[in-house]
């Protein structure tokens, strides 16, 4: 949304961000499918920031019960932070896997046809600028766009 996001997201990073666009809808099929597969319960929302001493209450709050509560709990408290991060403005997709996970977990998405937008930061190198811009466009036949947060319009005189 902004350059001092940008600069906090990269802050000490060699690597380029980007930031990847979806439809919420596209995930919730990706996660519905992945359901089908296997047992787990898939969880989205906007993070809650709250005072640490809020967070700490509700932690110690749960109670272990049915499986199917324990799982909505456990969502519940991973889509808090504390109050100090609420500039991240974070949405979270969580899927809570019933059995145990030594790899990560993917949900199956086609990026050629669920990802809207690519964009780079305003602080990437252009070199690095440009094989993002190739990479996307040959592999999943995605423009990307810059960052244009350092470059404002012009305004009208």
């Amino acid at each position: 949304m902004d350059e001092p996001a940008w600069r906090m997201a990269g802050f000490q990073r060699a690597n380029p961000i980007i930031r990847i666009r979806c439809r919420v809808r596209d995930i919730l099929t990706a996660a519905n499918t992945l359901a089908q597969q296997r047992p787990g319960s898939f969880f989205t929302g906007k993070v809650c920031y709250e005072r640490e001493e809020e967070l700490l209450h509700r932690a110690k709050s749960v109670q272990a019960g049915e499986m199917k509560e324990v799982t909505r709990a456990a969502a519940n408290l991973l889509l808090r932070k504390r109050y100090a991060f609420r500039f991240e403005k974070e949405v979270r997709a969580l899927w809570l896997d019933r059995e145990p996970q030594n790899t990560a977990l993917f949900l199956p998405i086609d990026a050629k046809s669920v990802v809207r937008q690519v964009m780079c930061s305003p602080h990437v190198h252009p070199d690095q600028r440009a094989r993002i811009h190739q990479e996307f466009q040959e592999r999943f036949e995605v423009k990307v766009v810059d960052s244009g947060i350092l470059h404002p319009p012009l305004l009208a005189q």
